[in-house]
């Protein structure tokens, strides 16, 4: 650890989508958002090279949905969220 904490900078509305998610998907998130600001590994991270270089994204899910929160920390000590979705899973009857 050692250092400053990251601000956390929320582009366009990705605060209030996060806002939307159920109670137990913004603690996941939450949790693994504060784990970066204080310089820790989140639980559940992959890169999204695809996206674009350094981006990253923390993943949540309940128990019908999956949740995605897409980040990339800045050197000025930023994380940058760039958004977040949710995403259903298909479930067959």
């Amino acid at each position: 650890m050692g250092g400053e904490e990251k601000d956390i900078v929320w582009l366009g509305d990705s605060l209030e989508v996060l806002q939307g998610f159920p109670k137990a998907v913004r603690i996941d998130l939450g949790s693994d958002l504060r784990r970066i600001q204080i310089g820790e590994m989140p639980l559940d991270s992959k890169p999204m090279k695809t996206v674009g270089r350094g981006v990253r994204e923390l993943r949540a899910r309940d128990r019908n949905n999956q949740y995605r929160t897409m980040y990339v920390v800045k050197k000025s000590d930023e994380i940058v969220v760039l958004f977040r979705q949710e995403k259903q899973d298909d479930i067959e009857s």
